[in-house]
């Protein structure tokens, strides 16, 4: 396919997302994905998409490094239009928890708290930015 600067563009041609990574840490590709409803298929490698998608609710998730479970989850999908889209739905609900929205004022609270802690007492125990 080659590379592109259109991602959205291409994900929204998709019917469903592979990650076939052996190792991965916050997979922001595969939440992207998500938030365009698509269903993801993944290795359940050691850390990574196991910590953000549920198997069989907004993905399906094989061991890891087994090829030929991919390929079988993969081809699950692709026989089966709801089962996509019932998980595409699911899949935006799971990577809005993710989102800015969703993010911003856990890491506004946690700052906050850390600041009161350094600074026991100060405007950030008050309820204060200082």
């Amino acid at each position: 396919m080659g590379h592109t600067d259109r991602l959205d563009d291409e994900l929204a041609k998709a019917s469903f997302y592979v990650l076939s990574s052996r190792f991965e840490g916050l997979p922001m590709v595969m939440i992207e994905a998500m938030s365009h409803a698509l269903p993801v298929v993944s290795f359940g490698c050691p850390t990574g998409p196991a910590d953000v998608l549920t198997h069989g609710v907004d993905g399906l998730l094989v061991p890891p490094e087994d090829p030929d479970a991919l390929a079988d989850s993969m081809a699950k999908l692709m026989a089966d239009d709801k089962l996509r889209a019932d998980m595409g739905v699911a899949a935006v609900l799971t990577a809005s928890s993710y989102g800015p929205d969703a993010v911003h004022p856990r890491w506004e609270a946690l700052f906050t708290d850390l600041h009161g802690q350094r600074h026991p007492g100060g405007a950030a125990a008050k309820g204060q930015l200082a």
